[in-house]
């Protein structure tokens, strides 16, 4: 059964049946992303907001989960290990790889999402810290160069920072 058939049948149109739809065209990501985050983030208003040092007038937000008891807080020439999962805002993961008991092998602070790296070098996250973080498309992949996540997608982190190297 096709588009305009006499039938409807799931997702056809019948003949003499209009289709009336609106196509937005977003143009300002900075604020589209906020008002995604704010619609799709039911606790957001547990986190903390907080602009980029990286990229100043764009916000994460962050919600520490579990204090840390290391003594060390990561820097951006820090690395570390973790346990975390990434997700969408629907909740899909995009990376479970290191969730549970897998550790992620040591890696450098500086090769992070903006928005992870700021949020671990501005809150001075230590080894123990279990940390939730929001991060706009612009502040993660908005160029889609993660491979399976969405260009410009908003994301959500928890991390788990087992060590933290200087």
């Amino acid at each position: 059964k096709t588009a305009g058939s006499s039938t409807v049948s799931n997702t056809s149109i019948a003949g003499n049946q209009c289709l009336d739809f609106y196509v937005h065209v977003i143009d300002d990501y900075k604020t589209y992303d906020q008002q995604v985050i704010v619609n799709r983030v039911s606790d957001l208003s547990t986190y903390t907001k907080q602009e980029s040092i990286t990229k100043p007038g764009y916000f994460y937000y962050y919600k520490i989960l579990e204090p840390g008891t290391g003594s060390d807080p990561i820097m951006t020439t820090s690395s570390y290990t973790s346990t975390y999962t990434g997700q969408l805002l629907n909740g899909s993961i995009f990376d479970g790889t290191y969730n549970g008991s897998n550790i992620s092998p040591s890696q450098p602070v500086a090769n992070l999402t903006t928005g992870v790296h700021d949020a671990f070098v501005q809150n001075r996250v230590v080894a123990g810290t279990k940390i939730a973080i929001v991060v706009p498309s612009d502040l993660a992949y908005a160029d889609g160069t993660a491979g399976t996540i969405p260009t410009n997608s908003c994301l959500r982190f928890t991390f788990v920072i087992v060590t933290v190297a200087q």
